[in-house]
């Protein structure tokens, strides 16, 4: 996996690149993906990129959440 800061994953989901999956229901994560990279702070992993493959679309978590631990 590829190392992003995580300004780096803001800025995707600023742009519109990726969708933000930090504060959404869990029943609504991707059930099939791929892990694309990480973000890691010195208390562990911050962020993630992740790719859906039935959409085909990026999603990215922005903080230490319950999803972030989910996916990853």
């Amino acid at each position: 996996m590829k190392q992003y800061t995580r300004k780096q994953l803001k800025e995707y989901a600023r742009l519109g690149l990726a969708r933000d999956l930090t504060t959404v229901d869990p029943d609504t994560l991707p059930k099939w993906y791929e892990k694309i990279g990480v973000s890691r702070g010195i208390y562990g992993m911050n962020g993630g990129l992740i790719w859906d493959k039935v959409t085909g679309e990026y999603g990215v978590i922005l903080s230490r959440s319950s999803n972030l631990f989910r996916l990853f």
